[in-house]
């Protein structure tokens, strides 16, 4: 099913939302890209629903900016992936900063480096519980959502649980939400 495809089929399906992987888009030169993404976004615009372009392991915070400057519709956001702008060498935080106004869902994780694993393999920074690996601040990433009046919540998500965790992904899920409730008191908290 090509991306199009995909948006005819919510289309028909009368989604109130979708959120599409920058990775399964099949073209990346500007003239796809614009018009694609303009087309989409003027279609999501009549019905009413709203889009979201997760960064996948390959757009940077001032990539992704880019492109919803460019396309310029409000009904297009980003799914935003604290461990994925990490993998593109790129501060989550920093880059929530840039973001925020356009968030419209997020996968939240947390990472730690994999001791054997080339630096250039995907899984190098393995996931781990949130709050566990302490490269991601989650918590200043709960304060500016809340503080620009975020909506959504904060999905859990975990990838490639680091082997530390013996594939116990059950566990590490029960955790990361426990933190996260956590993270959400404390930023109502702080208003």
């Amino acid at each position: 099913m090509t991306l199009e495809d995909f948006i005819h089929r919510a289309r028909k399906l009368e989604v109130d939302g979708v959120s599409l992987e920058s990775c399964f888009i099949d073209r990346f030169d500007s003239a796809y890209l614009s018009e694609w993404f303009s087309i989409a976004a003027k279609e999501v615009e009549k019905r009413g629903i709203k889009m979201a372009v997760e960064n996948h392991i390959d757009y940077n915070s001032d990539e992704i900016f880019t492109l919803l400057k460019n396309v310029n519709s409000p009904n297009m956001g980003i799914n935003f992936d604290t461990g994925n702008f990490v993998r593109v060498l790129d501060d989550p935080v920093k880059a929530m900063g840039k973001l925020v106004k356009h968030v419209f869902a997020t996968h939240i994780k947390d990472l730690k480096i994999q001791k054997g694993a080339a630096v250039d393999d995907w899984y190098f920074f393995s996931c781990t519980p949130v709050g566990d690996g302490g490269i991601v601040d989650n918590q200043k990433i709960g304060q500016l959502l809340e503080d620009n009046g975020f909506e959504g919540f904060m999905a859990v998500e975990i990838d490639f649980l680091h082997p530390d965790y013996k594939n116990d992904e059950d566990k590490a899920v029960a955790q990361s939400v426990k933190e996260l409730k956590r993270i959400a008191l404390a930023v109502e908290k702080n208003k």
